[in-house]
């Protein structure tokens, strides 16, 4: 599967982000699918004018409408969209003063997906670790987050 472009801006790193965290574990719950939605739906990402939310394309997926796709989502690829979207996002935290309160958010967004379906998965839980090196959190804080 061939990667489709990538944006560049926070809205569609933050989508990147938990999308990946999302399936990253090889399944797909409905309560995960429910965070993104509510993502997708918070003021900051409804009102950008550089992402589509009611649209999230990968390819020509609609995800949020085409769930079993989902489910055959190579993983690697996945992976590698999550660590650039970590590390882009990681720039705009040393540079930018847009993205300190979206930091939050989407901090608070990838921790309540993880545990959305009751299960905290080894590869979950690597990608958040991986998440807070690249941003200078406390991985362990995070995952005590409710």
């Amino acid at each position: 599967m061939a990667e489709a472009t990538y944006l560049v801006t926070l809205e569609q790193a933050g989508f990147d982000i938990l999308y990946a965290l999302m399936a990253g574990d090889g399944h797909i719950d409905d309560r995960e699918i429910d965070v993104i939605k509510e993502f997708l739906h918070s003021e900051r990402v409804k009102h950008s004018a550089l992402f589509n939310y009611e649209k999230p394309y990968y390819g020509e997926c609609n995800y949020l409408k085409e769930r079993d796709y989902l489910k055959e989502l190579e993983p690697r690829w996945l992976r590698r969209r999550f660590e650039k979207a970590v590390k882009v996002m990681g720039g705009w935290l040393e540079s930018g003063p847009d993205a300190e309160g979206f930091e939050k958010d989407l901090v608070e967004f990838s921790v309540k997906l993880i545990k959305a379906d009751g299960i905290i998965t080894p590869e979950e839980k690597e990608m958040i670790e991986f998440l807070a090196r690249e941003w200078r959190l406390d991985a362990a804080e995070l995952l005590r987050m409710s």
